[in-house]
C-alpha cells in the first residue's frame, strides 16, 4: 500500500478541516484538475463587496483605494 506524504498539510496556515474551509454538497468527493476548483467559504460574500463596494463605488480610484495593487 502506497503511503501518503500529508506533511506540507500541517506545515500551512491552513488548519482548518477540508469540510469547513470548502462550499461542496455533502459527500461530494471533487477531484477535477482542469477546474477552479470548489469555491472556498467567504469567497462569494468577498467578491460581492469588490464589484458592489469598491468597483461601483469607486471605479478606477479604487485600484489604489481598495487595497487592488
Amino acid at each position: 500500500m502506497t503511503q501518503i506524504d500529508n506533511s506540507t498539510d500541517t506545515a500551512t496556515p491552513i488548519t482548518l478541516p477540508r469540510k469547513q474551509l470548502f462550499d461542496l454538497p455533502e459527500g461530494i468527493i471533487y477531484l477535477d484538475g482542469n477546474s477552479l476548483g470548489p469555491l472556498v467559504k467567504g469567497v462569494d460574500a468577498r467578491v460581492r463587496a469588490v464589484i458592489l463596494d469598491d468597483w461601483r463605488e469607486q471605479l478606477i480610484r479604487a485600484w489604489n483605494t481598495a487595497g487592488w495593487m
